[in-house]
């Protein structure tokens, strides 16, 4: 049970943040983005390691560093946790954050398992009417082209057809990402991002997946994949996810096709519109954004003004329970359904 004074500090505007893991990421690119932002009170970093913990919090102007992270959860000038950690962690740390009653930004993958992902619906579904928020790093649905392209998307009356190309490079198997235990390997750290932002350009959840892999010669962690979705719309998504190409070749492309109209973006630097034959182009003026800063702006927004987050709850649900089950069904060697609001009603139920 969240206290009253509790919901009093999570009613306030200020967004107060507790950073717990401090490796690269967090350092080259989440707390870049967290500085972007005006008024966040940037209060502690937790890091295991010590080093690192001081040097995130002298580079980037927390007011403490510390290797315990009870403290963090139980600091009443914290409102707000940031988890950055590796993936096996995650889980228990958002339940242990969202329990101490603080707002909770979790990087992807918010969990490894669907106990853990049961265990946090069951657990967010509990909480008081004053519940905090709960926001997961899927950034990319954020991006200023992606939300052109979902602008112009929006015009089509009929399902769609999404295919989304990932070039990730090669990494070595005996990576901790593809290690199960701590990473839960690509599918669950990775192409959850993808799924999330198929999910958002079409606009429904999706009721199927089925993931097929290319046989592989010993060098690759069973990580080139083909995911396909059926969404609840009728739309077709399909996700080609890839260790074996050529760093240098151009990394993520998605296009859509549906009503007579196509969309092409292009590693977030150019957009492709075309309706009626006429082709409209859109290029990322400075720099390539993944939307990294947008979420965290309209995150912070919805703290400080008491709204709902960026990222629905049964969205966020539903991405990550479909990914679960594409990883299961790399395995399985068939589909699986996926339905996320029967999967939120058995999670509430249970805990009643």
């Amino acid at each position: 049970m969240i206290s009253k004074s509790t919901n009093i500090r999570l009613l306030s505007a200020q967004v107060s943040i507790g950073l717990i893991g401090a490796g690269d990421f967090a350092r080259s690119t989440l707390l870049p983005a967290i500085c972007q932002i005006g008024g966040l009170e940037r209060v502690a970093v937790c890091a295991a390691n010590g080093a690192h913990s001081r040097h995130a919090a002298a580079k980037f102007g927390f007011r403490y560093c510390t290797t315990d992270i009870d403290g963090i959860f139980a600091d009443p000038a914290i409102n707000t946790v940031v988890i950055a950690t590796r993936h096996q962690l995650h889980a228990g740390q958002v339940l242990a954050a969202l329990r101490a009653g603080k707002h909770v930004f979790c990087e992807k993958p918010l969990c490894l398992t669907e106990e853990e992902l049961f265990a946090i619906v069951r657990t967010y579904q509990d909480l008081t009417a004053a519940r905090p928020l709960l926001m997961v790093g899927f950034n990319r649905r954020f991006a200023p082209l992606v939300l052109r392209m979902k602008v112009f998307l929006r015009q089509i009356q009929e399902p769609l057809a999404l295919h989304y190309r990932i070039n990730a490079g090669f990494i070595p198997a005996d990576h901790w990402v593809n290690d199960p235990t701590q990473g839960g390997g690509r599918i669950l750290g990775e192409v959850c991002h993808f799924v999330d932002l198929l999910s958002f350009l079409v606009g429904a959840s999706p009721t199927r997946v089925e993931t097929r892999g290319l046989p592989n010669p010993g060098n690759y962690a069973d990580d080139n994949v083909t995911v396909s979705l059926q969404f609840a719309d009728g739309s077709q998504g399909t996700i080609t996810y890839l260790a074996n190409g050529d760093k240098s070749y151009s990394k993520e492309r998605v296009e859509v096709f549906g009503g007579g109209a196509v969309a092409v973006l292009e590693d977030f630097r150019r957009l492709e519109l075309v309706r009626h034959g006429r082709k409209q182009v859109v290029r990322s003026l400075l720099r390539q954004d993944k939307g990294h800063v947008g979420e965290w702006r309209l995150f912070a927004q919805a703290i400080r003004s008491a709204q709902e987050a960026p990222i629905p709850f049964h969205e966020i649900v539903a991405s990550t329970l479909c990914t679960l089950r594409a990883a299961e069904s790399r395995s399985l060697g068939e589909g699986i359904d996926v339905h996320a609001v029967d999967f939120i009603a058995s999670a509430s139920a249970n805990g009643n």
